[in-house]
């Protein structure tokens, strides 16, 4: 039976039947008729550079949204970002639209531990994904409450077509126990947001669009950034992310993390309280 996989696997419609995506049209509600609490959720380790561009604006361009919180994970990041934050986001904190959380746990960035300890701390109703070097335009969170109230339940919440990496977002409640969060087998760079909205569509969830123009990006954007990354090859993490995600999808493996403590980490929350996830 494994040789027989293996081969499967190695074909091109193998690929194309497990990572196929079909985005479900949607038009704005008449009425909205519930305010879902909204956490904006972003890690960094190394990137308080794009940090300092994109933060402030991110929440002032949505902190109008009545049920909104931001969740930033410092994961053991090696730069200044504490002291940024504590000269610069500490108000945001006192009004409790952000919540900042600290571990010097990791030695190296894992896109995919990282998030899920982000899912596991946000408060929302709704988890959305904003990567440091990404700007959410004013109107966002807006909007991803006009598709909730259309879809209340099994939808993921993507930018487009194309180019979702870290740009993805999930009821919470479902993300935990439908799908078992991000992948902790998906290590180094590449393929985590693809896996995960992959299965989530296997498991019936509708793929919904919010669209670009929420949506814009630094200008000294680094496509790959691979330095916090224990392997620094991210055409071979990217390869061989995709294989372990074809192979699980082959075997209906739709929910992740199955019988471990995934999103684990002892944290520091709004640099005064010790909490363990």
């Amino acid at each position: 039976m494994g040789d027989s996989v293996l081969g499967d696997l190695i074909k091109e419609e193998a690929y194309k039947d497990a990572f196929k995506i079909s985005y479900t049209k949607w038009e704005p509600p008449k009425e909205i008729k519930k305010i879902n609490r909204i956490s904006i959720c972003t890690t960094c380790m190394g990137r308080c550079s794009d940090i300092k561009q994109t933060y402030i604006k991110n929440i002032e361009d949505n902190k109008d949204y009545p049920k909104i919180e931001f969740v930033l994970l410092n994961y053991n990041s090696q730069d200044d970002l504490d002291q940024y934050v504590k000269a610069n986001l500490m108000v945001y904190i006192e009004k409790r639209i952000l919540n900042y959380y600290k571990t010097i746990e990791p030695k190296y960035y894992s896109m995919t531990k990282s998030r899920n300890i982000n899912i596991r701390v946000a408060r929302g109703d709704i988890v959305n994904n904003v990567d440091a070097d990404h700007f959410i335009h004013k109107g966002f969170a807006e909007q991803i409450n006009k598709i909730a109230n259309v879809f209340p339940e099994r939808v993921v919440f993507c930018k487009s077509k194309y180019k979702n990496r870290g740009r993805v977002g999930l009821y919470r409640k479902e993300a935990i126990k439908l799908l078992g969060g991000y992948d902790e087998i998906i290590e180094g760079y590449g393929f985590d947001d693809h896996n995960l909205v992959s299965r989530a569509v296997k498991l019936g969830f509708k793929a919904v669009k919010f669209g670009g123009d929420f949506c814009d990006i630094t200008e000294d954007h680094r496509r790959h950034p691979t330095d916090n990354y224990e392997n620094k090859d991210w055409k071979y993490t990217q390869r061989k992310n995709t294989l372990i995600s074809l192979l699980n999808i082959k075997l209906e493996r739709y929910q992740a993390n199955r019988k471990q403590h995934w999103g684990k980490a002892h944290l520091l929350k709004n640099f005064k309280e010790e909490i363990d996830i």
